[in-house]
């Protein structure tokens, strides 16, 4: 198992829908794991999830949001911008083993190989919407 990362901003935004990209970052990480940073909406039709993963030495993800539209000025009606979200709920980062970096043994009375791995898991959560 890795040494855990260290997430150094918890400032979770309180509108996602501002164009603005989100950036999750954390110090540590070792080359033989992986991060993977979930964007969440809960609600009561179901949980809506945007995800990207990135290599933990790279310290960082960021969301890019995604616009459409074309500006008033422009004779447009506006611009949208999201994440194909409707909403944040929670940011939830998990550090796992890279891939390759996951190990697998004999176990007796099991016909294949058993994989082990393991999981640190940070959840930050926004107020319901």
């Amino acid at each position: 198992m890795d040494s855990p990362i260290r997430i150094t901003n918890t400032q979770i935004p309180a509108d996602i829908s501002s164009g603005q990209p989100i950036t999750v970052a954390w110090s540590g990480g070792a080359s033989t794991s992986t991060v993977k940073v979930s964007l969440v909406y809960k609600s009561a039709l179901g949980d809506y999830t945007a995800f990207g993963y990135t290599p933990s030495t790279t310290g960082s993800f960021t969301f890019q949001p995604i616009c459409f539209g074309h500006s008033v000025s422009s004779g447009g009606n506006g611009v949208i911008c999201g994440f194909g979200i409707p909403g944040l709920t929670e940011v939830v980062v998990d550090q796992m083993p890279a891939t390759g970096q996951v190990s697998t043994f004999p176990a007796p009375g099991i016909t294949s190989d058993v994989q082990a791995t393991w999981d640190y898991r940070y959840v930050f959560g926004t107020n319901p919407q």
